[in-house]
């Protein structure tokens, strides 16, 4: 399992201009069957946040306030799966 904390938004290569595509770099991940939660802080970009994670219900948008809370919940509900 990963959990992944983002502000939801590409990052641009500054060497190069171009924008890093987080989906791309979380699908060898994805093929190894490593579940992704992407969460979100903020004004993180829902689709992104989907594109990362491994299913779309493990794409989480949040505050710093409830990170203790969805830490719980993701505990709770990946080890009721194992």
């Amino acid at each position: 399992m990963l959990v992944l904390l983002t502000d939801g938004r590409q990052t641009q290569d500054e060497r190069t201009s171009d924008f890093i595509i987080a989906g791309d770099n979380a699908k060898p991940l994805k093929e190894k069957n490593i579940t992704i939660y992407a969460i979100g802080i903020g004004s993180a970009d829902p689709i992104e946040l989907k594109a990362i994670a491994s299913d779309p219900r493990n794409a989480i948008p949040a505050t710093f306030g409830n990170l203790v809370s969805l830490a719980d919940n993701i505990v709770r509900q990946y080890c009721k799966g194992k």
